[in-house]
């Protein structure tokens, strides 16, 4: 995929996935870091990460990041959980 550089998020994720879903998987893993270079800890793009790792045979490291995005999501959802959204 010879595209210039992308400012939009929304379409440099969707240019990440489609090379993901390609089978360009190291052109994919580099996409979603350098998005990770503007959006650290961004869940979306660590699993993508963690699903090319499985693809390649990297089994700890795949599993790994997805435990990772898996407790971001997590603390992102507790961070928004406060007294006052149950009406407390």
């Amino acid at each position: 995929m010879d595209t210039p550089p992308v400012s939009d998020p929304v379409a440099q994720y969707q240019q990440a996935l489609a090379l993901h879903e390609a089978g360009r998987l190291d052109e994919a893993a580099v996409a979603y870091r350098a998005m990770l270079a503007q959006f650290p800890g961004n869940p979306l793009l660590i699993a993508g990460l963690g699903t090319i790792a499985l693809q390649q045979g990297e089994l700890d490291e795949g599993v790994r990041q997805l435990e990772a995005a898996f407790a971001e999501i997590c603390r992102r959802q507790r961070a928004r959980t406060t007294p006052a959204s149950f009406g407390l």
